[in-house]
């Protein structure tokens, strides 16, 4: 079965796309606009800037660890029969940043040789 094309709508579509159409009867025909084709086509090496979608993911996760925090100090205020919780929070700050600088501690002195304090006589 042998259809028709519409070449006037298929140029139109290829005019507004800034495309160009090819009419192919034949194998030959179609051999040749391949041949034309790959004259054309021009591959673009672009590189896109993805730091700001790092720095995105970063701030949304901070922002969840924040609202657990408040949700950890609201709950342990209410747990001390509702106790003040910046009271709370102060002193979960104190233990989280004690915390911290054993860790960091531990980090250093992984790094650095191990030598023994000496005791005061």
């Amino acid at each position: 079965m042998r259809v028709r094309l519409d070449e006037d709508t298929l140029k139109r579509i290829a005019e507004m796309t800034r495309a160009e159409y090819f009419n192919a009867g034949t194998a030959a025909e179609l051999t040749k606009v391949y041949q034309t084709l790959n004259t054309r086509l021009v591959l673009e090496r672009k590189n896109t800037e993805i730091t700001v979608f790092f720095a995105a993911i970063a701030a949304f996760l901070e922002q969840q660890e924040r609202q657990r925090f408040l949700d950890q100090i609201a709950r342990a205020a209410r747990e001390r029969g509702g106790e003040d919780p910046i009271a709370v929070a102060e002193e979960a700050l104190a233990a989280g940043n004690e915390a911290l600088d054993l860790a960091e501690r531990g980090v250093q002195q992984a790094r650095a040789p191990y030598r023994a304090k000496r005791r005061k006589r």
